[in-house]
């Protein structure tokens, strides 16, 4: 784990706000159901039987554009 002074960054400091503001109200549980939508990263990664999520595919990956509003 890192720790991370988003005053460091305004970029940072935004992403965090946006999505805090836009996700802090779900559930862990639907954070969750979220995260391992089909076509998600996490569900790739899943189906290639690989243990850890690719750059790539958390780079392409928009599941959660329509909670935050993007």
């Amino acid at each position: 784990m890192y720790a991370v002074d988003e005053r460091s960054s305004p970029e940072l400091k935004q992403a965090i706000d946006t999505v805090w503001s836009h996700l802090g109200c779900l559930s862990a549980v639907m954070l969750s159901r979220i995260t391992v939508l089909p076509g998600s990263a996490w569900s790739k990664a899943v189906e290639r039987k690989n243990c850890f999520i690719s750059n790539a595919d958390m780079a392409e990956d928009y599941t959660f554009d329509a909670y935050l509003k993007v």
